[in-house]
């Protein structure tokens, strides 16, 4: 499944590829959960690279094949290992930021804070597309909301003060630790939600 993937990869023409996944967009579910469409590999590499791309169009129709279809395996392309310089130079940097701003709330391990912080780790919220989740970096969250089954009534201050490359360096840790499916965001894309 992975050729199908690469083989759009390498096509010159955007709209080509735009066509392509829009084609199979509407061949999918549409929810998740299909058995029809679980597969017992991992999400392929090439499928991660469109999603990642810096063509927020192209990226955005591949997170909705990536977000309906499910793989029995976290992507082995997210290992930090085997990232790409750029990316896993991000994480890094995410990791020391994380640990001088969000830890304090959210613990070092993810686990967050009973009364102040709720956790990332098993979060749905981390599930939440990419524009929800860095609208709350910037804006902050405040009220009631639920964490994995558990009422919070809380005030999370945003961080728009943070530049876009530090945001995206600590949005890349926490959804490469603790998020279902690991992605990476790209300055420009929290730039744009200014």
């Amino acid at each position: 499944m992975d050729r199908t993937w690469s083989r759009i990869s390498r096509l010159e023409q955007s709209w080509m590829k735009y066509a392509l996944l829009q084609g199979m967009i509407k061949g999918l579910p549409k929810k998740k959960g299909d058995p029809r469409y679980s597969f017992l590999d991992s999400e392929p590499r090439s499928l991660l690279a469109l999603a990642t791309s810096e063509d927020a169009k192209l990226s955005s129709f591949a997170e909705k094949i990536s977000g309906v279809i499910t793989w029995k395996f976290k992507p082995d392309a997210f290992s930090l290992d085997t990232l790409p310089a750029p990316h896993r130079a991000s994480v890094e940097r995410g990791e020391l930021l994380y640990s001088q701003t969000c830890a304090a709330c959210h613990q070092l391990d993810g686990n967050g804070l009973a009364g102040l912080a709720p956790p990332f780790e098993g979060s749905e919220w981390l599930q939440k597309p990419n524009v929800d989740l860095v609208k709350i970096a910037l804006e902050g969250i405040s009220g009631k909301i639920t964490v994995k089954g558990d009422e919070w009534d809380m005030v999370m201050p945003g961080w728009a003060h943070l530049s876009d490359q530090q945001l995206a360096d600590i949005m890349n840790y926490i959804l490469m630790t603790w998020a279902e499916k690991p992605r990476m965001l790209k300055p420009e894309f929290i730039g744009s939600k200014r």
